[in-house]
This record gives structure tokens, C-alpha cells and sequence, in this order.
């Protein structure tokens, strides 16, 4: 979420593409570039190759983690997603925050409160990382994301994101949703659909109405 992003659709009636970029900045990384009278016409000149490494990992946040340890991950799915979670918790900008929360039927915080992303605190949530198991029974979102917004997060002054990660189908869809509409003021939403068995309406319904994105990871 914090490198450019390029996104592009064809309209087929008009033989036409659109193009749309985000990227991120910082008002202390522009006082570095410099200006120019005549305007830059190098257009083989890549400026994310140029700029990548002030620009990745400079945005700090809390990031807190919705993992998906019902029966049903039991296999593959648990693989992908411990896999997928040591690689987010490496690639967290410094001087973000972190909580991981399993669920299932029940829902457990493996740190009760956000930490800072320190050495200490990464080595402690890495070996919770790689002895997950799928061992929470069936799928219940609602409960740990209720007891998300209803938490005090105001000592941390940054921006406040939401990853779940699951291959379950939900009996409460619209309770899901709805909670993640009508907090989306308050924390950013991502959605990652793994397996075969997920429930595509909610990842993406998910992803669109918290501000974030939704993505999809099949079993092969």
C-alpha cells in the first residue's frame, strides 16, 4: 500500500484506455527534488526505480492482523497464510504498530494491545506466526471486528488499517459488512480471500466499502 500503484482500463466502444496512478509522498522528500525550468521529456526515465527507496516503507501505521484459523484452513490455506504473514511483518514501515487476533468460533489476541514494530516484539510475533494452526472451529468475522472498533485507539496518532485473511464462508455476511461500513472513518479495510471456499462477495464488499482493497489467493 505504500509503493505507486498504476492502474488502467480499455473501453472497448471508444478504443480507448484510461490510465490512473496513487503514490505516496512526504512534504520533506519534495523539498529534496529539484526544479526545473524545462519540463522533463525522458519519458524511458523510470522515477519509481529512481525514487524507490525513499518512497517504499516511510509511512508508518497500525496494522492490525484478522487471521483465519477455522477448520477449514486446515492444509494449504494455513501455509499461504502464515507464509503471507511473515513476509507483511518484514515489510511493515518503521515506526508502525502491530496486533495479531486469530479467529474462529472464538477469536484470541496474540498481543492484547497494539506494539510498537520493534526487533523484540517481531521475534515474539514471528514464533506465534509459524505455530498457528487451524484449530478454531467454524468462521465468525463479527466478533473480533466489533471488539476492534469498540477499543480506544486514540493514544495512537497514525493511520489505522484492518488485514483479514480467510477461506470461510460466514453465516452474517451483512453484520460484517456493515460494521465495516459504518467504521470505515476510522480504520481502512483489506481483504484477502484464500483457498477455493472463501466468500467472494464479502472479501470484496469488504475491501470496497472499508476504503482498502480486496484480493484473492487460490490453493493450487
Amino acid at each position: 500500500m505504500n509503493q505507486p500503484t498504476l492502474f488502467y482500463q480499455y473501453n472497448h466502444e471508444l478504443k480507448e484506455i484510461a490510465y490512473s496512478i496513487n503514490y505516496v509522498y512526504s512534504s520533506e522528500g519534495l523539498k529534496n527534488i529539484k526544479i526545473y525550468d524545462e519540463p522533463d521529456q525522458d519519458n524511458k526515465m523510470s522515477y519509481y526505480l529512481k525514487y524507490e527507496d525513499n518512497m517504499i516503507n516511510e509511512t508508518p501505521g497500525l496494522f492490525i492482523f484478522l487471521i483465519d484459523q477455522s477448520g477449514s484452513m486446515y492444509g494449504e490455506s494455513i501455509k499461504l497464510v502464515k507464509n503471507a504473514l511473515l513476509l507483511f511483518i518484514k515489510s511493515l514501515p518503521k515506526g508502525s504498530y502491530f496486533q495479531f487476533i486469530g479467529f474462529g468460533d472464538i477469536y484470541k489476541k496474540y498481543n492484547s494491545i497494539p506494539v510498537e514494530y520493534e526487533e523484540e516484539n517481531i521475534r515474539y510475533i514471528i514464533e506465534i506466526i509459524k505455530n498457528l494452526e487451524a484449530d478454531m472451529g467454524g468462521t465468525n468475522i463479527g466478533s473480533p471486528l466489533k471488539n476492534i472498533y469498540e477499543n480506544d485507539y486514540s493514544n495512537i496518532k497514525l493511520s489505522k488499517n484492518i488485514l483479514i485473511l480467510t477461506d470461510g464462508q460466514v453465516n452474517n455476511r451483512e453484520e460484517c459488512v456493515d460494521l465495516i461500513t459504518k467504521n470505515s472513518n476510522k480504520f481502512r479495510v483489506d481483504a484477502i480471500g484464500i483457498g477455493s471456499g472463501f466468500d467472494k462477495i464479502l472479501i470484496e464488499r469488504s475491501g470496497k466499502l472499508g476504503k482498502g482493497s480486496s484480493s484473492f489467493v487460490r490453493n493450487i
